[in-house]
């Protein structure tokens, strides 16, 4: 078995079928008792069967990052999108972090590019709350360039200036960029590293990304889409909910959309009493920069809704808990483990030892055999956040 057999197996399920059923209808689904890191498994499984937008919302910037990176094992080379909120500490509104700035912008920008392709975006309360500028918006205040194309280095380094870019001697942050001779580099909003524009006299003969620390190129382009800082106040972007940005088919899952309001209900309290406050020298709290809270919850019923939570926020057309443990822990304890995988094969149970280093497996076959433990278990080399036991399967 691996981790498409397992995927087979669970895109069988009645939840699947309850779930991708749900999809352009704004259907609503509650699925209940979940454990561990059952919950990206079903989400692709979902996938596996129709592929269309997910939009994940987990309770907190760690258990989002956790999902993430689960997801992203079970789909392997489908990019699975983390979108942060804009500020450093959770459930706070002071303090721009300029890499979640990055962060965010790189994926309005993959929802923007990919009309016709579903995406896959993992986020969390704080992360709504603040709006977003429009697609109609983005584009018009994005500069893109080809290998090939012409261009009036003094057009670009105006339109740099115009957004706030800074010229230095290197790049080494977003909004940075630097000009010699006929090499251009740019670190844009929409990536995580810069690019390197070439010139012959006025064309574009090549783009690469490349390491600031080393200057290695990492990556050759025929495309680069150049966007300033979306969060800059200087600018007065139109902005809009993050619900009204995504494709309005997109299927949203939900941890606990009860606590969801609930942060979001906070924030607000905290955005009443802050708002008009510089918290840094050209940042000022708006309210109108934000979303209210009643509103956004609204505007979930327009989705296709999969709560994971005890109890749902809304209303369900399809409901079902599966029946999961937890995983035990072992503690180290590779005799305690093997008497337990001892007792899963007697019990007719399959167990899957999750592990992204093949040495790792290795040597439990080989602690197994010092401690004569016969257990059997077979062996899936990616990592995964958290453990389950699942008796219905």
């Amino acid at each position: 078995m691996n981790i498409q057999d397992l995927l087979q197996l669970y895109s069988k399920h009645e939840a699947i079928k309850a779930i991708n059923e749900s999809a352009g209808n704004a259907g609503k689904v509650h699925l209940s008792g979940f454990k561990g890191s059952l919950r990206s498994l079903i989400g692709a499984a979902a996938l596996k069967t129709k592929a269309i937008s997910h939009l994940y919302i987990l309770n907190d910037k760690e258990s989002a990052q956790y999902f993430q990176n689960d997801l992203q094992a079970f789909l392997d080379k489908k990019p699975v999108w983390f979108y942060p909120s804009p500020f450093k500490r959770e459930q706070s509104l002071t303090e721009i972090d300029t890499q979640a700035v990055l962060e965010r912008t790189e994926v309005l920008n993959q929802v923007r590019e990919s009309e016709t392709r579903h995406h896959i975006i993992v986020t969390y309360p704080e992360a709504l709350f603040e709006k977003v500028i429009s697609a109609k918006t983005l584009k018009e205040n994005t500069f893109e360039l080809s290998i090939g194309d012409k261009l009036d280095v003094d057009f670009i380094i105006d339109f740099l200036v115009t957004y706030n870019f800074e010229r230095t001697d290197f790049v080494y942050e977003a909004g940075t960029f630097s000009l010699r001779g006929g090499i251009i580099d740019i670190f844009s909003f929409a990536n995580d590293l810069p690019y390197r524009i070439e010139l012959n006299e006025d064309s574009v003969e090549s783009i690469r990304m490349f390491d600031p620390d080393t200057q290695l190129s990492a990556k050759k382009l025929s495309r680069v889409t150049i966007i300033p800082n979306i969060e800059e106040p200087m600018h007065e972007f139109e902005r809009i909910p993050f619900l009204d940005y995504i494709p309005q088919d997109t299927i949203i899952f939900a941890q606990n959309l009860n606590y969801v309001k609930e942060i979001l209900t906070k924030l607000d309290k905290t955005l009443k009493k802050e708002a008009g406050i510089a918290t840094t020298a050209e940042y000022h709290l708006k309210e109108s920069d934000f979303d209210d809270p009643k509103k956004l919850m609204k505007s979930l019923n327009r989705f296709s809704v999969i709560e994971w939570s005890t109890t749902p926020y809304f209303t369900p057309t399809f409901s079902k808990e599966f029946n999961v443990s937890a995983q035990p822990e072992f503690n180290k304890n590779f005799d305690l483990l093997g008497k337990g995988l001892e007792e899963n094969e007697r019990k007719g149970y399959t167990s899957l030892i999750f592990s992204d280093q093949p040495k790792q497996v290795e040597r439990i076959y080989a602690i197994f055999e010092d401690i004569n433990i016969k257990a059997s278990f077979i062996p899936i080399y990616h990592s995964l956040y958290e453990g389950f036991i699942d008796h219905d399967s």
